[in-house]
């Protein structure tokens, strides 16, 4: 007797898997808000903190495009507390003109995947005081790790 797994079951595994381990690691709470600008077809636009955060009872903000200047009007005005961001997308917020003067004390963590994030990027975030978490590998079997405990 042969098994055939569907796409759509391996799909659906995948995305629970991350989902899943996120949820165990990043100790989420219902007031925790994220900003999604990522495409939720990507699995780390879906189930690193989009998916998880609603699971917890938090809010989830969704744009349909990244305008650096608005995701950091967002983390202050919106109280974005957990923020993904692909390494493109961090570099073009560090490099704001107003990046340095904001109080981006609300947000608890930032993470990127999709491509290696550099270190400058990475020294940029922990300078303003923010943990931030660079994922490796992510995609939609499941695998994934990053380079820290949230």
């Amino acid at each position: 007797m042969n098994l055939i797994i569907s796409h759509f079951h391996q799909e659906n595994r995948g995305i629970f898997e991350v989902c899943s381990s996120f949820l165990k690691m990043a100790r989420f709470v219902e007031n925790d808000t994220t900003l999604t600008v990522a495409p939720l077809f990507h699995i780390a636009g879906l189930a690193i903190l989009t998916l998880p955060i609603l699971f917890k009872g938090g809010t989830v903000i969704i744009e349909d495009e990244f305008k650096a200047t608005e995701v950091l009007g967002y983390i202050t005005d919106k109280k974005v507390t957990c923020l993904f961001l692909v390494p493109f997308m961090w570099l073009m917020l560090v490099q704001l003109p107003g990046f340095y003067q904001r109080d981006l004390s609300v947000l608890r963590f930032g993470i990127s995947a999709g491509s290696k994030c550099t270190s400058h990027i990475n020294g940029k975030l922990q300078e303003k005081g923010i943990p931030f978490f660079r994922g490796i590998r992510y995609d939609r079997s499941g695998s994934g790790c990053h380079d820290g405990y949230l």
